[in-house]
């Protein structure tokens, strides 16, 4: 699938569905300029100003605000094999600011390995078959359009990118990633699974990013025009190929263009050190 150049209407349809751009979080900087980076996490890009005639300047400037954008370095090494919580950034944490937490287990209807023996769980470790089976029904019903009019930080893989030059947008169209909120120590992971396509629309033009990376999107969720869950994007964080990886969790409603690009199942998703076949394998070819 290649890039494509989208010009005029589709794209500012798509911003129209979004609605405008909020300024962004408390505390958060909307100037454009360099951005400091966070020691040995990532590096901070924000999507620089682009000259403009005065009349479309005063037209832009009612529609948009500078988008922060982060490409993810590797995570320290030399700590072996484990989990821990979302590392966030210190510019990202002004954007996990206000983001509602979505009250869902990602991982109720999963098989996971039996560690211990028949009757070895202590009680408090024993699942509560009642609980399981709601949870299980919260997962099932959830959708990304149900989370309109919430701020959100979704993962998704980016699968076309589309620029509107005239206007100075681009547009994402992402595969959704759930997230538990747990990571590795030395890579970050999010689920195989996810619950659809949505768009992300960034006010700006950004060339630097490329299909198949994985993103996190914070913004204003609403329904686009063309019925797809939509983000107008204040902040993207990004993670090229190595720099991230895949575990089985969630109930798959991942676009069926997309499942056929798999030639790995879902149990044997998951390498802590995965390299370029790894990702060709589970997404398709660049």
């Amino acid at each position: 699938m290649t890039r494509r150049i989208a010009i005029g209407v589709a794209v500012l349809g798509l911003v129209a569905g979004c609605g405008e751009v909020p300024e962004g979080p408390p505390g958060a900087d909307a100037t454009r300029g360099d951005a400091a980076p966070r020691a040995a996490e990532s590096r901070a890009a924000v999507t620089p100003a682009e000259p403009e005639a005065p009349a479309a300047a005063s037209k832009a400037a009612a529609r948009r605000r500078a988008v922060v954008i982060e490409f993810s370095k590797p995570m320290r090494g030399g700590r072996g094999l484990g989990t821990m919580g979302y590392p966030a950034t210190e510019k990202e944490s002004a954007f996990l600011e206000g983001m509602e937490k979505e009250d869902l287990n990602l991982w109720a209807g999963t098989k996971l390995p039996d560690f211990a023996g028949p009757g070895d769980l202590p009680p408090e470790l024993k699942p509560d078959p009642e609980k399981e089976k709601e949870d299980l029904r919260k997962l099932k019903e959830y959708t990304l359009s149900r989370q309109a009019g919430k701020r959100v930080g979704w993962f998704g893989i980016v699968r076309e990118i589309e620029m509107d030059e005239e206007n100075d947008l681009t547009r994402l169209l992402l595969e959704h990633k759930y997230f538990d909120g747990m990571t590795d120590l030395h890579i970050q992971v999010v689920s195989y699974y996810g619950a659809g396509d949505f768009v992300a629309v960034l006010p700006s033009r950004v060339t630097n990013l490329r299909r198949l990376s994985l993103v996190r999107v914070y913004g204003n969720a609403t329904v686009g025009n063309d019925g797809l869950p939509c983000v107008a994007a204040e902040y993207v964080r990004v993670w090229d190929w190595g720099l991230f990886t895949f575990m089985n969790y969630g109930q798959d409603k991942t676009n069926a263009t997309w499942v056929k690009l798999r030639k790995v199942k879902g149990e044997d998703c998951y390498s802590p050190r995965p390299d370029r076949a790894f990702y060709e394998q589970r997404l398709g070819t660049r």
